[in-house]
């Protein structure tokens, strides 16, 4: 029977304190390896630092979540460099023949060509470069929507007044969604 590495760490320097929450920081990365110069006791701030200054996105992501009081955004920021990092170095699970289904072809389309926000940095960059030398990014508009925007008839633009609560507004969504025949002031129109 294997021990965990808490055990095998308390079995070597005692039963790990009460007072706060303690992480066992494995020294060389390998979670497997318990030998118990490679056990480390630290906080989860500590813990969370050592795997940031080493670049660790998924060590660090997995701490915050689970131990640490940061912001959603901070996560967030986390999630993302783990994922371009496994995205650069060919290790994410959409760059697999297993996942390739599940992927949609804009996504793989725009990782072989370097358009993808994961990539970022200098591929990205690079790629965009590419394309503006080229001239072929152009909007794909049509002239038709072109002409309706340049003229102002175009349904984004069209202004309403509600016949029954005499409110106005431009554009349609709300127009027809809160007002005209769904106008809660319909029934109380004096007259």
């Amino acid at each position: 029977m294997t021990l965990s590495y808490r055990k095998i760490w308390e079995a070597h320097y005692g039963p790990i304190p009460k007072d706060q929450i303690y992480d066992i920081h494995h020294i060389d990365g390998d979670r497997s390896n318990n030998d118990i110069s490679n056990l480390r006791l630290v906080t989860p701030r500590e813990h969370y630092d050592i795997h940031y200054a080493q670049g660790d996105w998924g060590a660090c992501h997995s701490i915050a979540q689970q131990r640490l009081n940061i912001t959603a955004t901070e996560i967030s920021d986390l999630a993302s460099k783990q994922a371009k990092e496994r995205v650069s170095n060919g290790t994410h699970h959409w760059l697999s023949e297993k996942h390739s289904q599940t992927v949609s072809k804009s996504i793989k389309r725009r990782v072989e060509d370097g358009t993808y926000h994961m990539l970022g940095g200098a591929i990205q960059k690079e790629f965009q470069l590419k394309r503006s030398q080229e001239k072929k990014h152009q909007w794909n508009g049509s002239q038709h929507n072109i002409d309706k925007l340049k003229n102002g008839t175009h349904a984004s633009q069209k202004e309403w007044v509600c016949p029954n609560c005499l409110k106005a507004g431009k554009g349609s969504t709300n127009a027809k969604r809160w007002h005209f025949d769904n106008c809660k002031e319909k029934n109380n129109v004096v007259c």
